[in-house]
């Protein structure tokens, strides 16, 4: 897909997670539980910002808890967090196809301090029931943030420059 595709639907998950989000916590709609988990997972599969809506959704859910006062049974707390979790793994594994879920930390070969600190701490043995390119997209993000050199490389239209931007960049993915 071209970069611009993935930005329109990062966005429209992003919409669609925050829209249900505010559906089940505010007006009390329940059905939109599984709407939000749903589109929060897709998100997860369109770009690597969306992790941010996991933190984002629990502040909400965190002020919504606190401002109606909801008060919640152990079992019913327990059986949404399983839903929420096993809709997660299954979505964001079926766009990735499966590949390498179960691959342990240490069988992993990770470009960034960060990730290679965890692969040999405690957690290394522990399968990810996650696929290994996802997992991987987060070690490249991480390793550029701790290279970086204050200078990102430009892609457009098939061609990527560094050091060098394009005159014309947003005109063209407008135009796209």
């Amino acid at each position: 897909f071209p970069s611009h595709d993935i930005d329109l639907y990062s966005a429209l998950a992003f919409t669609a997670t925050l829209y249900h989000l505010y559906c089940w916590t505010f007006q009390q709609k329940r059905n939109h539980f599984l709407w939000w988990t749903i589109s929060l997972a897709i998100a997860q599969c369109c770009k690597i910002n969306a992790i941010l809506l996991y933190p984002i959704s629990f502040l909400i859910l965190t002020e919504s808890a606190y401002r109606f006062r909801q008060m919640l049974s152990i079992r019913s707390i327990l059986i949404g967090t399983g839903v929420f979790l096993l809709v997660q793994v299954v979505i964001i594994n079926s766009f990735f196809q499966f590949e390498g879920v179960g691959t342990s930390l240490e069988d992993y070969t990770f470009r960034s301090t960060f990730f290679t600190t965890l692969q040999h701490g405690f957690l290394g043995g522990i399968p990810i029931p996650l696929p290994t390119t996802y997992v991987q997209t987060f070690d490249l993000t991480q390793f550029e943030r701790e290279t970086f050199t204050g200078t990102a490389q430009n892609y457009l239209l098939g061609e990527l420059r560094y050091k060098e931007g394009f005159w014309n960049y947003y005109l063209i993915c407008f135009i796209s």
